[in-house]
């Protein structure tokens, strides 16, 4: 397709007029030159006072209709974070498959339990994104994953009733040990579900409710227990913190595997999979400087809590993912099955992350409108998920563009449809597609959601983009802003140009996919104003 350009004419010509029409066109253009050159000196002043990442071009997202004058704010995206080695692959063609990504998930989160209040930190950034209320002063904050959906639930241990209790629905209340116990929780079983256990230490044993009840005596009288999956065989092994030593028992048979030393006397002992390996690794809560240290390389200091807080870790985040696909057109040229490719790499990529599963994927026929949250009841469509992505032909029109369905031109979906409507737990959205933010007033549609991805020109379809679009993501940590630049970049030639559209500037500059790192604030109140940043790939 071609591409149109405006050009100018080098000048004119003056014709088979009078002398003093040329004399007046020379005055008049002496005159115009003058002017140029002042505003030329005023355009360089204004230059040197404002710094380059200030405001380009100034437009308001406006009303529904979209009315007035737009306010949009270009900022550059973020330099080149430090660089990673690439994960191997087993596959020829470089694309990860679900066995690889694992290798590359989430790890634990940290948190703490404060009178009853739950305060959770997604990303050990040290800062709460998640706060309720479950348990009392005087309970016992346990964790766990209650029903095997790889998400860590909270829970607490009632010594004056000898109660497990988890925050379920209905709350699951068991009755297990005695008042003096030291509550303990792991999967005995090997079946993705956490079980309860208990440890005596008036006798050094651990007791685990299992059927029938198994009886380990390990240890002394004095030492925290432990639990944890140390070896990534499936299975939870027991262990004790002594004044600082970790004394680990893989198998349960109460002999010590090994031991070592992290922390101190008065530090409290936690444990999680920090790097997201499969291995339960050793921390600590030191509450003189309400620190969690984490037995990472390097050592990970997270500043969070109060001294008087009980630490509790976990994989907190229940994240949704949702995809939508069209490749077959009943009027325009097909895409299959480049489609059903594209999102076999997004689904390998996220489902193999920790914490991540597929909300919906919707193709062909079966997408419309519902699927782009265009309703505020009921279905919300990508709206229940906090990563969409869409693959298909896109178009521009007068201005105009659209996002087409497989009857296109009949249906489409436009940025009208979805004005305000991405409120919910949506945070990002990716078109890969052809236009579709050719008018950046699809930013309208950005209420409390964070951002919009995809291109303003034609482009290729490669299955090459979304991987390595969510290893720079989900592998290096990189911003999402930066990981779209990177990967687009990469991939495509420079006529074909790229773009992102972001609610803030923290959110532009900062935001990491979920469980990868810090994720900024909602915009709430909206303000209308949006940021983003362009490049020729």
């Amino acid at each position: 397709m071609e591409h149109l350009k405006k050009n100018t004419a080098d000048g004119d010509s003056a014709g088979s007029g009078d002398g003093w029409l040329i004399q007046a066109r020379s005055f008049i253009m002496k005159k115009m030159r003058n002017h140029l050159v002042l505003l030329t000196v005023l355009l360089l002043l204004f230059m040197m006072v404002v710094p380059s990442t200030s405001a380009k071009i100034v437009a308001n997202t406006g009303s529904a209709v979209y009315s007035g004058e737009q306010v949009i704010i270009t900022r550059t995206a973020p330099g080149e974070p430090e660089s990673k080695s690439a994960p191997e692959s087993s596959d020829s063609d470089g694309i990860l498959d679900p066995l690889d990504v694992s290798l590359v998930g989430t790890g634990s989160k940290i948190g703490v339990f404060r009178n009853g209040e739950w305060k959770l930190d997604y990303n050990n950034d040290g800062v709460t994104d998640n706060s309720f209320y479950f348990g009392t002063s005087t309970d016992i904050p346990i964790t766990g994953d209650w029903n095997g959906d790889g998400i860590t639930e909270s829970g607490v241990f009632r010594p004056s009733v000898q109660q497990f209790i988890f925050n379920t629905s209905p709350i699951t209340r068991i009755t297990f040990g005695l008042n003096t116990d030291i509550p303990i929780t792991g999967d005995w079983n090997e079946d993705g579900i956490t079980d309860v256990g208990v440890f005596r230490p008036s006798v050094q044993q651990f007791i685990l409710n299992t059927v029938p009840i198994t009886r380990i005596t390990y240890g002394l009288s004095t030492d925290i227990p432990v639990t944890g999956d140390w070896n990534n065989d499936g299975s939870t092994g027991i262990g004790v913190f002594r004044n600082g030593n970790w004394k680990l028992d893989y198998d349960n048979n109460g002999f010590t595997d090994t031991s070592f030393y992290f922390g101190t006397s008065t530090d409290i002992p936690i444990t999680g999979d920090w790097n997201g390996d499969g291995s339960t690794d050793a921390g600590v809560f030191r509450p003189s400087t309400r620190q969690f240290i984490l037995n990472t390389v390097p050592i990970t200091r997270i500043t969070y809590g109060l001294s008087t807080d009980k630490p509790v870790t976990g994989k907190w985040v229940d994240l949704k993912f949702s995809m939508t696909n069209v490749e077959w057109y009943d009027t325009s040229d097909d895409l299959f099955p480049w489609g059903s490719n594209v999102c076999n790499v997004v689904s390998n990529w996220m489902i193999g992350s920790a914490g991540w599963s597929q909300r919906f994927y919707d193709r062909d026929g079966d997408v419309n409108d519902l699927d782009f949250g265009s309703q505020n009841s009921g279905y919300q469509g990508l709206d229940e998920g906090q990563f969409h992505y869409h693959f298909g032909h896109g178009d521009l029109l007068s201005g105009e563009t659209y996002v087409d369905y497989s009857n296109y031109p009949t249906s489409s979906l436009t940025r009208g449809d979805v004005y305000k409507k991405w409120d919910e737990t949506n945070k990002w959205v990716v078109f890969d597609a052809c236009y579709v933010l050719a008018n950046l007033q699809w930013g309208g549609t950005l209420k409390y959601s964070h951002g919009i991805l995809g291109f303003s020109t034609e482009k290729t379809v490669s299955t090459d983009l979304p991987d390595q679009f969510l290893r720079n993501c989900i592998y290096y940590d990189y911003t999402i802003g930066y990981s779209w630049k990177r990967a687009t970049q990469d991939i495509y030639d420079p006529d074909a140009t790229a773009r992102v559209i972001f609610d803030t500037e923290s959110q532009l500059l900062n935001d990491h996919i979920s469980g990868q790192g810090y994720v900024a604030p909602n915009e709430n109140p909206d303000d209308d104003t949006v940021y983003y940043d362009s490049w020729s790939c």
